[in-house]
This record gives C-alpha cells, sequence and structure tokens, in this order.
C-alpha cells in the first residue's frame, strides 16, 4: 500500500501563527511543503490553491494577519490535509483477481478557478464484478 504522511504543524518558532493571526506567508509555506508528484491528494490541494488565489486576489501582504472569516476556512483546509494521513492506495495497478487487459480512465473538469484531470484502470474480475486502480491526477 501506498501512504501519504502529512507532518503536523508543531508549535513554537515555526508555527503558523503570529501573534495568534494566520499569515499568508506561512499558508503558503505549509501548502509548498506538500509533495505529491502522483496526485494522489490533489482532490484536497486544489481547494488550497484556489485559496491561495483568492489571498492574492484581496490584496494580502506575506505577513499581513488574515480576517477571522478567512483563518476559519484555512483551518478547515488544513485539518482536511491531515486526514491525508489516512489515505491507502494499492501500489499495485493490477488487482490479484483480474481477468483480461484493463481499460484507462480519464476523467478532467474545468472551472474559472482550476482544473483536475486524474485517471484510473479499470479491470474486470474473475467473478465478473469491476475494481478500478487510481494511476495519477493534476490540477
Amino acid at each position: 500500500m501506498l501512504r501519504f504522511k502529512v507532518q503536523q504543524e508543531s508549535q513554537g518558532k515555526n508555527d503558523d501563527r503570529k501573534n495568534g493571526v494566520l499569515m499568508k506567508r506561512k499558508i503558503l509555506s505549509r501548502i509548498a511543503r506538500l509533495y505529491d508528484p502522483i496526485g494522489y491528494t490533489a482532490a484536497v490541494v486544489i481547494k488550497a490553491k484556489i485559496r491561495i488565489q483568492k489571498l492574492w486576489q484581496l490584496g494580502y501582504e506575506w505577513d499581513q494577519p488574515l480576517e477571522v472569516s478567512l483563518a476559519r476556512e484555512w483551518e478547515a483546509i488544513f485539518a482536511e490535509i491531515e486526514k491525508l494521513n489516512q489515505l491507502k492506495l494499492p501500489r499495485c495497478l493490477t488487482p490479484p483477481e483480474a481477468a483480461g487487459l484493463p481499460t484507462l480512465c480519464i476523467f478532467s473538469d474545468a472551472l474559472r478557478e482550476a482544473f483536475g484531470a486524474c485517471a484510473y484502470l479499470r479491470w474486470q474480475l474473475n467473478y465478473g464484478g469491476y475494481e478500478v486502480r487510481f494511476v495519477a491526477a493534476k490540477s
């Protein structure tokens, strides 16, 4: 199984808060630490990317405190990102009960703020059912 490891923020010197207020600089730093070249986390990280765009559009400076409502949105996003520790994906793209060749399924969608695409392999199984395996995603 492949797992994703999100380190929880330590309190103190590198805390995301300065005087109890969230700052854009630390938000960007925390999001940039998520290394995921295959895209396992794309469905969650896309929310953070859209919110980062919002901070730029609102004209926030690097060390300017965020409004309480925006800080709450970011706390919810960070809580969701930490749930990625529960994510487990099979390392092998071929299930043991696979019969025949797979079908590559690719989905994509776009909004004004972002785009996303993901690829799956769909296998028919020996007993007639189907199983899908995640290949990659981008956002």
